[in-house]
């Protein structure tokens, strides 16, 4: 059966489809500063555009190219590299932000504080922490 157009992704939802990515002018332009930033020690980014103009595309396009599973994007300057990196991949939903989180991180009670996602996230990055610490040790 082919595969219907949309021009959204659904980057939870579409993760077993196809994905050809047409790079643009403006997606190197965004992912160049994205890298850029990230090896001055930014580390936290905004994406904004309306419904369906590329965005969950694009990072789904660097999260390909950071772990070399496909060369939308030269990341070679990039400071971490794929072994040094996790990807939590979020939608945006009509729903609190630590249920989000608690779901992505497979918290399944949540107390007062919510110490719980704080502790689940502590664990992700222990295991890749010594592998990142190269990626600042300027």
């Amino acid at each position: 059966m082919p595969v219907k157009f949309s021009t959204s992704v659904n980057i939870i939802r579409d993760v077993e489809r196809r994905f050809n990515y047409i790079v643009t002018p403006n997606a190197v332009n965004t992912v160049q500063q994205i890298i850029s930033d990230f090896n001055t020690g930014i580390h936290s980014v905004i994406i904004i555009g309306s419904y369906g103009s590329g965005k969950s595309s694009l990072l789904w396009a660097l999260e390909q190219s950071l772990r070399g599973e496909a060369k939308y994007f030269n990341v070679s300057d990039f400071e971490c590299k794929p072994n040094q990196t996790k990807f939590l991949r979020f939608v945006g939903e009509y729903e609190s932000i630590i249920n989000s989180f608690a779901e992505q991180l497979n918290v399944k009670k949540l107390n007062a504080g919510n110490q719980q996602i704080f502790d689940a996230i502590y664990q992700l990055y222990e295991p890749i922490k010594k592998k990142r610490f190269a990626c600042f040790s300027h």
